[in-house]
């Protein structure tokens, strides 16, 4: 858990997507989340269709090292 003020979901710049965390049990597993990357409709939409809008699934958390988490994304758009 973040210390207060130093999570971007409370300054609105994250978001976590319940049926994204559901879908791998709110594991890190980087095995799990892969299997998801690669099969979740959700998760693919989010892929293509997120980054028009800002929305990314950080690198940080998706490359299958340490903890990855398919269901956190933030915004990195124009504000």
């Amino acid at each position: 858990m973040a210390s207060p003020g130093s999570s971007p979901h409370g300054w609105g710049g994250a978001v976590d997507i319940s049926e994204l965390y559901r879908s791998v049990g709110g594991s890190g597993d980087p095995f799990s989340n892969s299997i998801v990357r690669q099969n979740n409709p959700l998760y693919k939409w989010m892929s293509e269709n997120g980054p028009k809008f800002g929305w990314h699934n950080p690198y940080r958390l998706a490359d299958g090292s340490g903890t990855d988490e398919v269901w956190h994304w933030e915004y990195w758009g124009l504000i």
